[in-house]
């Protein structure tokens, strides 16, 4: 009988306990579940709505304040260049199939070749080796015969790698196939997503092979590469958290995440690259140019260089304010503060003179479908990709032969509609 009684209060202790947990972290759900329905994500960091700022208050405090976020799913590899040797970071499994940090000192980076693993179902993993040197791409190149566009990938390894596969981009063991063709990457392949050092390494990997073939991969800087160089990580999925925690064992968030860049070999790649690319008579851009960064009249190669040298100091807010061209949205639409209005047919001609292009293309801003603008002179690509492998609902767009079509990660291919924003 004594037993029994034991069971049961043991039994209501524990049920107790949980209770208490519940109500405590109630709270918190109610006002996350409360701000996920309420706010607009996509204008989160440029919006003066007053429950946008408590928003961003309260999950300031949640970052800083809570005790280390769990490690949840493969990892890397994080490759830091130190004095003399490379220090290589995973997430692995361990023990009992709990994720844990593990730590390599390498002295011959150069022949050595790099494991990474995809956090997906498929277990889907890959080789790459260190370039010798970093190459700083020009901000101009003449039209290649045949060209591939995709942007805002946001670490969403499945819905990119069927793309690529689907569209003989590369083959199933991620080697470059696409001969002499130029692969354009036009921003935000970081944040939101859990594959995005997997993604950003497959395309570090893809631009060593393409020269071999005549081929190019040109990375374009967005938004969100820019938040990620400056630790601002209100999209970054809570995994970099953790890890960051654990590398720098540091709990506040900005600065363990601080820490996991310094030194950093694929942030100090990604720093490099251009925010605008001139190819044949297409410019490419994330965001977009509005008439104020027109009327400072600076060449794409100096927009390009403050890009570079700038990056962290955020001094020039005609580059990396809301009317810069990694912020930009007045392209697709006027923006919903009613800072800017969207841009007019004759401001666009102007800037399509000033450049001397014919089309422009902008991701950043979502649209329904790829699709022109009134004026068939802006296109605009930033739809929502498919989660999955071959879903059909991850696109790009093809320029080939004087042409211009819409394809999806199943390799098909449609013709582009006028469509409004």
């Amino acid at each position: 009988m004594k037993k029994i009684i034991y069971v049961i209060k043991k039994k209501i202790r524990k049920i107790f306990v949980s209770v208490i947990a519940i109500l405590l972290l109630l709270p918190f759900l109610i006002l996350t579940l409360f701000f996920m329905i309420a706010i607009n994500a996509d204008d989160l960091t440029v919006s003066n709505n007053v429950i946008v700022k408590y928003y961003l208050i309260y999950k300031k405090w949640i970052y800083n304040n809570w005790k280390f976020f769990p490690l949840t799913g493969y990892d890397g590899p994080y490759i830091f260049t130190k004095n003399g040797y490379i220090e290589e970071i995973n997430v692995i499994k361990g023990e009992k199939n709990k994720f844990l940090l593990h730590r390599k000192i390498i002295y011959d980076s150069i022949s050595n070749q790099f494991f990474c693993q995809v956090d997906n179902e498929d277990k889907d993993n890959f080789y790459f080796s260190l370039q010798k040197e970093t190459i700083i791409d020009s901000s101009y190149y003449n039209m290649p015969s045949k060209m591939i566009v995709i942007s805002d990938i946001e670490g969403n390894w499945n819905g990119f790698y069927s793309f690529l596969l689907s569209n003989k981009i590369i083959d199933k063991q991620y080697n470059w196939t696409y001969d002499d063709g130029h692969l354009v990457l036009l921003g935000d392949f970081m944040d939101r997503g859990k594959n995005v050092i997997q993604v950003l390494w497959l395309i570090y990997k893809l631009e060593q092979e393409a020269p071999k073939y005549g081929g190019k991969v040109h990375y374009i800087l967005g938004n969100h590469e820019i938040d990620n160089f400056d630790c601002l990580l209100d999209f970054v999925d809570f995994k970099y958290c953790a890890i960051a925690q654990r590398y720098a064992n540091n709990k506040n968030n900005r600065k363990a995440y601080h820490e996991l860049m310094k030194n950093n070999v694929l942030f100090d790649w990604l720093i490099t690259k251009n925010i605008i690319t001139i190819i044949g008579n297409y410019l490419f851009v994330h965001g977009g140019i509005s008439p104020d960064l027109l009327a400072a009249d600076l060449s794409i190669d100096s927009i390009n260089d403050i890009g570079r040298n700038d990056y962290n100091k955020q001094k020039d807010e005609l580059i990396f304010g809301l009317l810069g061209p990694l912020w930009y949205r007045g392209m697709v639409r006027t923006s919903k503060t009613n800072y800017y209005q969207k841009i007019s047919k004759e401001q666009v001609d102007k800037i399509l003179q000033r450049y001397n292009v014919t089309q422009i293309v902008v991701g950043h801003t979502p649209v329904s479908e790829i699709s022109y603008d009134d004026n068939v002179k802006i296109l605009r690509i930033d739809v929502n990709h498919g989660k999955g492998k071959f879903s059909g609902k991850t696109s790009g767009v093809l320029i080939e032969n004087n042409m211009i079509f819409k394809i999806n990660d199943l390799g098909e291919k449609f013709h582009i509609e006028m469509v409004e924003a």
